[in-house]
């Protein structure tokens, strides 16, 4: 299962993020290397991040783990010590979530 904690909150503690609308892919500088200019995109709604010059992408725990050098649990851990997470605050990213499905899939699909 993958799990997400802000990626607001990931990008801020590594100094890279600015506020930004919640909707929509923004540009921002990327935290991961000397950025000048805004070669990273960010998006709120899916909690996804991605740098074009660098080729970084991914949510805010594969964002940790890269930065860290932690596995899965060790990135989840951080976030709950470091970023102060909580159980709530990780779930699914949206992108990754089951969509709903409608009772009429089952006798048209099944």
């Amino acid at each position: 299962m993958s799990v997400d904690v802000s990626i607001a909150e990931v990008l801020e503690h590594y100094g890279g993020f600015v506020s930004v609308p919640d909707t929509g892919w923004r540009a921002i500088r990327c935290p991961f290397h000397d950025d000048k200019t805004a070669s990273g995109s960010v998006n709120l709604e899916l909690g996804a991040y991605r740098c074009h010059a660098c080729g970084i992408t991914g949510d805010g725990i594969k964002l940790i783990q890269r930065q860290e050098n932690l596995d899965f649990g060790g990135a989840i851990e951080f976030a709950r010590s470091v970023l102060g997470a909580s159980v709530e605050d990780i779930s699914p990213p949206a992108s990754k979530r089951k969509p709903k499905r409608s009772p009429w899939s089952k006798t048209l699909f099944d």
